[in-house]
């Protein structure tokens, strides 16, 4: 038989259904846990250097995409950014937005962004911390 060229392997759309069979063949992890949401990493071929971002499918088979951003909101900059000196160098930028009181962590892999927002809820437990995953293409106006 004739090998199909795997450049033929049209991408998933976010917000878009996959079947436990195209899953198995496109993702490339093992579920990985954010809280109580489980995402498996999908296989998208052409990485975009300098804008880490990931699609993933999660536990009903839908599509999103994640920019490996945790959020921590709800409390002040002041009392995040001493705990969050630990994080320089993992994280790929730390921002802080005084007054939203809200400070984001992006980081190079999703995976990354998953095991630090567990160990950042526990750090911050009067906080909520959050690891958005965007099933829509619609922008927030």
């Amino acid at each position: 038989g004739l090998a199909v060229p795997a450049l033929a392997q049209t991408l998933p759309t976010i917000g878009s259904t996959l079947t436990a069979e195209e899953i198995e063949r496109l993702a490339i992890s093992q579920p990985i846990s954010v809280g109580e949401a489980q995402y498996r990493l999908l296989n998208t071929k052409e990485e975009s250097p300098g804008q880490p971002d990931s699609l993933l499918v999660n536990e009903q088979g839908l599509v999103g995409q994640s920019h490996h951003e945790v959020t921590i909101t709800g409390i002040s900059t002041e009392e995040t950014r001493p705990k969050l000196s630990a994080w320089a160098n993992s994280a790929l930028e730390i921002s802080y937005f005084e007054q939203m009181k809200m400070t984001a962590l992006r980081f190079a892999r999703f995976s990354d962004a998953a095991r630090a927002r567990d160990e950042l809820e526990r750090l911050f437990p009067q906080a909520k911390v959050s690891l958005p995953v965007r099933f829509s293409l619609r922008n927030r106006r």
